[in-house]
């Protein structure tokens, strides 16, 4: 979590597994861009993630650089998220979504 100034928020990081947390920070016709905050027990990273609403490419960018699995689960998130939207009616984009994902074994 963020606070004012933009720094992370002490907040306590999980036990096992990994928490994504994603809040739209823009869009417009070719992208959506959210700001990510991702934690595991070695850690928590800040930076944002991108999906093409044209081809449904995810970037994500975070510092420090998040463990593979749990970026990895990002990117499958935020790409079934795409799809999901691309029918006629769909439901606007999620304003703000947490998940929580067991670890890797």
């Amino acid at each position: 979590m963020r606070v004012g100034n933009g720094e992370l928020m002490p907040q306590a990081l999980p036990k096992h597994g990994g928490r994504i947390e994603l809040r739209i920070e823009s869009a417009d016709a070719t992208r959506i861009r959210y700001g990510l905050e991702l934690s595991s027990p070695g850690g928590a990273c800040a930076g944002y993630a991108e999906v093409s609403l044209e081809s449904g490419e995810v970037v994500v960018r975070a510092e420090p650089e998040p463990p593979a699995w749990l970026a990895s689960i990002t990117r499958g998130l935020l790409r079934a998220l795409w799809r999901d939207r691309r029918a006629p009616g769909a439901a606007p984009w999620p304003h703000r979504l947490t998940r929580w994902r067991e670890g890797p074994r």
